[in-house]
């Protein structure tokens, strides 16, 4: 899990890099986002995961770390708020890029 955080604290900042250096619609930031929507997924099924099991061992208040010990559908919710958003802003980048392949070829 904390492998994932790394790798999505990793693409955001690629991701801030280019907008800084205002190359807003490149292929680079469309495959970007969309490694950190996988990155993500894979931080979500893992919680998941470690939630089954720790609720089939009956195991609790195995530490104070937000993500492991509240466990409620309210995360669940906000985690599927965060990629419908991420998808949204992955599908107006991709849009973006075609949009610039366009002009750029008639110009």
């Amino acid at each position: 899990m904390i492998l994932s955080l790394i790798i999505i604290c990793h693409y955001i900042q690629q991701l801030i890099n280019n907008l800084k250096l205002n190359k807003y619609f490149v292929d680079a930031n469309v495959l970007y986002i969309r490694n950190t929507i996988f990155s993500m997924l894979t931080l979500i099924i893992c919680n998941i995961f470690l939630n089954v099991y720790l609720f089939i061992n009956k195991i609790n208040n195995i530490t104070n770390i937000s993500i492991i010990s509240h466990t409620s559908i309210m995360n669940y919710i906000i985690y599927f708020v965060i990629l419908v958003i991420s998808y949204v802003i992955y599908n107006i980048f991709k849009y973006g890029v075609k949009l610039q392949k366009d002009s750029d070829s008639f110009i």
